[in-house]
């Protein structure tokens, strides 16, 4: 999230959206996944 803070430049964030669209179109393929649970430290 820190791209969108302004940490990073536009090129920087419009490459991870571009990212998260590749996983978000290829749902069907990778199908449902797993559920985990969070670790705490």
């Amino acid at each position: 999230m820190r791209a969108f803070a302004g940490d990073h430049d536009r090129a920087f964030t419009a490459a991870r959206l571009v990212e998260a669209r590749a996983l978000l179109d290829s749902a069907e393929e990778l199908r449902d996944g797993v559920d985990v649970s969070r670790r705490r430290p």
